[in-house]
């Protein structure tokens, strides 16, 4: 065990290891195992060192081998308790990465796994290229990226960026401004605080815009419709087409269209202002309808 105050870093630089880590403890607290083997066989495969500068604790654990091998059976498990004010920079090449229940802020890297983070309120950085990230409670921000899975977030009071090229993004809501990228599903933003930049090809967009934004806000796909709900007192200027589908404004919005496609056939444009105009809203699909509806 190391002692240390009730707030830190820690700092993980691992490889071919998942890694968990939970705050609540009185110190930093390190557990390396691997099935049934003894301390001995785990240090022929790693170079194991541990350093403390105050309340800052640098744990490492880097293969010997630098050959292909059978590291996947090879593999270690690495679980470290801290204080409950700590910050943590982990980073592992070979497996999945939890955190739970620290102050932050928060910077988990890893190739070959997923990353799950749950109760860390400060700002959080999570790439992974080799599994999904989920994140439950509140955090300041969040920067979520990865080629191998689905984003789910829950709650953010800031700005929100989150891009994946392999799955499905789901915000639960942000209190900022958010940034959602993703070729291979679709993107649901239940609440925005803040102007959205949502692109897709893979699949439909549903989100909702809760306050006025400050800049311009972009909802593109080509494989799905998009729906989005907006407060009744958003001012914007809006342009709507698809090619795919038609366009549906909610009567119940303050919407003057100014260049609209609306002769018998089913609208498939609609350009205009909500409240008197303000920053562009601009969407576009081709492979489905748009519904602009009165949240």
């Amino acid at each position: 065990m190391f002692e240390t105050g009730a707030a830190g870093e820690l700092v993980v630089e691992v490889e071919s290891a998942t890694v968990e880590v939970r705050g609540g403890s009185d110190g930093v607290r390190v557990s390396i195992t691997r099935r049934d083997d003894d301390a001995d066989a785990i240090e022929d495969d790693y170079d194991i060192a541990f350093e403390q500068t105050g309340d800052r604790v640098h744990v490492q654990a880097l293969r010997r081998e630098r050959i292909f091998g059978d590291w996947a059976r090879r593999s270690i498990a690495i679980a470290i308790e801290v204080p409950g004010g700590f910050s943590a920079e982990l980073k592992t090449t070979g497996g999945t990465v939890s955190v739970a229940d620290l102050a932050g802020p928060l910077a988990a890297r890893t190739s070959g796994g997923s990353v799950r983070i749950a109760d860390v309120p400060g700002a959080i950085t999570a790439h992974t290229s080799g599994g999904s990230i989920q994140h439950r409670g509140a955090s300041a921000t969040v920067d979520a990226k990865t080629s191998g899975g689905s984003i789910a977030l829950a709650e953010v009071e800031g700005d929100v960026y989150a891009k994946t090229s392999g799955g499905k993004i789901d915000i639960e809501r942000a209190g900022g401004s958010v940034s959602a990228t993703t070729s291979g599903g679709g993107i649901a933003i239940g609440e925005a605080g803040g102007a959205v930049q949502a692109k897709t090809s893979g699949g439909s967009i549903r989100a909702a815009l809760a306050a006025q934004p400050e800049g311009e806000s972009s909802f593109r796909t080509s494989g799905g419709s998009v729906t989005i709900h907006l407060a009744p007192e958003l001012a914007l200027d809006i342009e709507a087409r698809t090619s795919g589908g038609r366009v549906r404004v909610d009567d119940q919005l303050a919407f003057v269209a100014e260049d609209s496609d609306s002769s018998g056939k089913p609208r498939r444009r609609a350009q205009g202002r909500l409240n008197g105009g303000g920053p562009a809203l601009a969407v576009r699909t081709s492979g489905g309808s748009i519904n602009l509806l009165r949240r």
